[in-house]
């Protein structure tokens, strides 16, 4: 099988998976973690166990990511 092959079938793989996946990866944020994104974006969260727990929150969130992104944008 040549690289090109497994690139295909990998990419055919994952647009199979894609709703199913994001599905799980769209959960409801918190508002813990709003407020965290809010402090971060303005930078103001400070302590390492709070931006453990944010980054924490955008790799299993991507609501959360869409949200520290949009608060990013507001303060450019």
């Amino acid at each position: 099988m040549t690289n090109e092959n497994e690139f295909e079938l990998l990419a055919s793989f994952l647009q199979h998976m894609e709703p199913q996946v994001t599905g799980h990866a769209a959960a409801p944020v918190s508002a813990e973690q709003k407020e965290l994104i809010t402090k971060f974006a303005n930078g103001e969260l400070g302590d390492a166990e709070s931006r453990n727990e944010l980054i924490a929150a955008l790799v299993d969130n991507e609501r959360a990511l869409q949200m520290l992104v949009d608060a990013a944008k507001g303060q450019a």
